[in-house]
């Protein structure tokens, strides 16, 4: 926080899943994630958990550079936050709405940070048409969007072993701008708050990949061209290797 407060830098407080007491008891859903079910009772984790962790965080350690707060990690993707009676989407916007209460309840939100979301997993994830299909906007519930960016390759190269990707600019003209302009058509800022490509080899390949210069530069350009495309603020993922 002193460093963040320093640098006029911004704080994501991303808690990733509900603690597995909160958990609808069942089955995991397909994918990778495990114990990463939806919160059986929306209203117990907003107030006795996200609403406390947030009075502990903002007030009683005065951590006040965290601006903006992602209660799930990756919703709606690889079995993150599902629902095994198959109301995966349903129960993350019914969540997400007891949430924005309880916060503004506790003059949380929108005052002293921003509700984040829907946090895909990458560009090419955009969970938006989905929710709609089924009836559901969350858009009253978000002071701003986000997404992971993981899966853009330079224009010039080949597909490879890494990672399935996407050219650049492919990535960012039809994908990106897209998203971005809806965020602003909302008057909400969009983020990119994990970034750190696989081109090079992460789990698939060579581990280091993310470490190497090529990626450095890819992440850099990559950077460069979302800020110039709208994106206000990146977070590089430091844990890829």
């Amino acid at each position: 926080n002193a460093w963040a407060g320093a640098n006029g830098a911004s704080i994501v407080l991303d808690t990733m899943y509900v603690p597995r007491y909160m958990q609808v008891k069942g089955e995991d859903g397909e994918g990778g994630a495990v114990d990463n079910r939806a919160a059986a009772n929306p209203q117990q984790f907003a107030e006795h958990f996200a609403g406390p962790l947030l009075d502990y965080c903002l007030s009683e350690r005065g951590w006040q550079q965290i601006r903006y707060y992602s209660p799930i990690n990756k919703p709606l993707y690889d079995g993150v936050y599902h629902h095994p009676r198959g109301e995966t989407h349903r129960a993350f916007a019914g969540m997400m709405a007891s949430l924005r209460k309880e916060l503004i309840e506790r003059d949380v939100v929108p005052q002293r940070l921003s509700l984040l979301g829907p946090g895909s997993p990458s560009v090419l994830d955009w969970p938006i048409p989905d929710l709609h299909a089924r009836g559901l906007d969350i858009d009253p519930l978000l002071d701003a969007y986000d997404q992971h960016e993981y899966f853009a390759r330079f224009d010039g190269d080949p597909p490879n072993a890494g990672a399935v990707t996407t050219p650049m600019t492919e990535l960012i003209t039809q994908h990106l701008v897209p998203h971005v302009n809806y965020a602003r058509s909302r008057n909400k800022p969009f983020l990119i708050t994990e970034l750190g490509h696989h081109y090079y080899g992460s789990s698939r390949g060579d581990s280091n990949g993310p470490a190497t210069h090529e990626a450095f530069l890819l992440d850099a350009e990559f950077a460069v061209r979302a800020i110039s495309a709208g994106v206000q603020g990146l977070m590089r993922w430091s844990f890829l290797n």
